[in-house]
This record gives C-alpha cells, structure tokens and sequence, in this order.
C-alpha cells in the first residue's frame, strides 16, 4: 500500500485512470469525442496540478488497483458564500475498495481541516456506491444527484417557434431576469446544502446570470409576451474544444421559465432556439446538466431526443 503526493512517475498511472474511466464511456461514444485528446488534455491539467502545492492530489496503488483524489480551494463560491470552500476533485477511484476510498477521503478531510475550510464538497459517480457510507460517517449530506445529458444538433436548424418572441438579452433586462432565476431556477444540490447560508443560496444564481452577461463565452436569450418577460435561456459556448476533445460540444446551462408562464410551450421555444443558435456556431453536440428527482426536467429532454450519458453525485461535508 503505497499513498503519496503526485509525482511526475505518476503520469502513465493517471492516462491509465482516464482512459480506462467506465464511467465516461456512453459519454465518449455518444459525443463521438477524441479518447486520445481527451486523456492528454486532463492528463496534463492534472499533472500541473504538482506545482500547486495548494491544490494536492494524492495518488494511491494498492492490490486492487491506483486510484487519485485530489483537493483545491473554489475561490468563487468562497468569496461568494463567505467561508472557505473545498472541492475534492479529481476522483479517479473506480479501481479502489472500501477501505482504500476510506485512506484517500481520510487524508483529504484532514489536509482540508488543517487549511481551516469550512465546507467541502464532492462529487463522484452515481455508480461508486461505497462513497456513500464513507461520506455519512464523515457526517457529510447528500446534496442530490446530477445527469448529464447529450443530443446531436442537426447541421441545418429548424425554424423557431413562431408562437414565442425570442431575442438575445439586453442590459435592461436583468433585473427582471434576476427575479425569474431567483423564482423560477431552485433545483440545485446548492439548495439542499445544509451548509450554506440561505440567503446566500437564494442570490447564487441571479448572480452568476448578471455575472455571464456580456461574455465572450456565454449568450443569453429571453422568451417574452409583450411588453413581459417569461423566461430565458443561458448558453456556453466553449473555444479550443478540437484540441481538447475533438468535437465542439456546447451547453446549455439552465433554461427557467417563470412559473406563471408554464405550460404555454415557453421551455419548449427557448430549447429549439439554444439548439438553434448553437449549431449556428457549429457546436456538433449539446448537453446540459439537471437534477435526477426534478422528474418534469428529465422527462421534458428526453421526449426532445436527450440521451444519458453520465451521472454524478453531489456530498458536501461541513468542518
């Protein structure tokens, strides 16, 4: 049994753990993405990861198998919440048992104490069960369970609706887009963490939609009636993807419709459009992210031709 900090003899392990990673293959074969590519780029992230001596990962080789978990400060949401939040990431530990998980979370949770964190977060795949009970006796909750989702965009795009006027946003629109997020947007493991201050969590994401305006990676549509706005749509459209993971896969980060405006077809024209204005672009691909029990979300997707293609669990564990 052999647990360390990364090294650079570390680095055939890690291309081993990302391209042998089960759970990431419906997503690789689905989006057609560059195995090859793929593992160079995260390998290398990870690697850089050595003269960070703020953002350690731990490598693990044990009978069953290696095995990395890793640990860095979320500036952002640190600032944002006001205490000092952890992420454990990566977690490569498909290979490991219990009790090599227990080791790994063990050193995690005692580097993240002795750094004075007041939160931490993690998250792994739906699939690695063991990490459940690991994390409850740390005391850690159960913060919900995201799909990812993925469609194909068709090269031509269809019409858009002709039922719904969409445009691209403008700076006098965010106030009230503010108020539907803060009305509209509440399926979130952010939510569900006990953790965090409410009020906070209430601001998090009218936040972070001001914050995306303007930016070079991210376009925002609203869907309105009259003189009203209904909804909207926030989309990222990432650059150097070829290079990454050669396709060009964009997201769809949330669409929110104002409750008093669902069931009029609001969700349905502002997804054409996000499909639409991507494939524009030339994005092959599209996914997006939604919480496994928001049942109407997932059913919604699906019926409009999503397929599933990873899943992932969100603990977070208070210090």
């Amino acid at each position: 049994m052999d647990i360390h900090e990364l090294r650079p003899t570390d680095q055939p392990l890690v291309e081993a753990l990302l391209r042998e990673n089960p759970h990431k293959i419906d997503q690789i074969r689905f989006q057609k993405l560059d195995i090859d590519r793929l593992v160079r780029f995260h390998t290398t992230r990870i690697m850089s990861r050595m003269d960070k001596p703020d953002q350690p990962i731990w490598a693990i080789d044990s009978s069953e198998g290696p095995g990395l978990l890793g640990l860095q400060a979320i500036k952002s949401h640190s600032d944002f919440f006001e205490k000092l939040v952890f992420s454990m990431s990566p977690v490569l530990s498909y290979k490991l048992n219990e009790p090599d998980r227990a080791l790994l979370l063990e050193k995690g949770v005692e580097t993240a104490r002795v750094k004075g964190a007041d939160v931490v977060w993690m998250q792994f795949a739906e699939e690695e069960s063991e990490w459940f009970s690991l994390l409850s006796r740390e005391n850690g909750a159960y913060c919900g369970t995201d799909l990812r989702l993925s469609l194909r965009l068709k090269p031509g795009s269809d019409e858009d609706s002709q039922e719904t006027r969409l445009r691209p946003a403008s700076r006098e629109d965010l106030e009230l887009l503010e108020k539907i997020a803060a009305r509209g947007h509440r399926n979130s493991h952010f939510f569900r963490d006990p953790f965090l201050d409410e009020k906070k969590k209430e601001r998090l994401f009218p936040e972070y939609l001001r914050k995306s305006f303007g930016s070079e990676s991210r376009t925002l549509w609203v869907a309105e009636d009259g003189n009203e706005l209904m909804g909207f749509t926030l989309l990222i459209e990432p650059s150097n993807q070829e290079e990454s993971i050669g396709r060009r896969v964009g997201i769809l980060d949330y669409i929110v419709v104002d409750p008093k405006f669902q069931g009029r077809g609001v969700g349905k024209a502002l997804l054409k459009k996000s499909h639409n204005h991507l494939a524009s672009k030339g994005f092959e691909f599209v996914e997006l992210k939604t919480m496994l029990d928001n049942r109407s979300a997932v059913n919604f997707y699906q019926r409009e031709g999503y397929r599933l293609v990873s899943s992932e669990v969100h603990f977070s564990l208070g210090m």
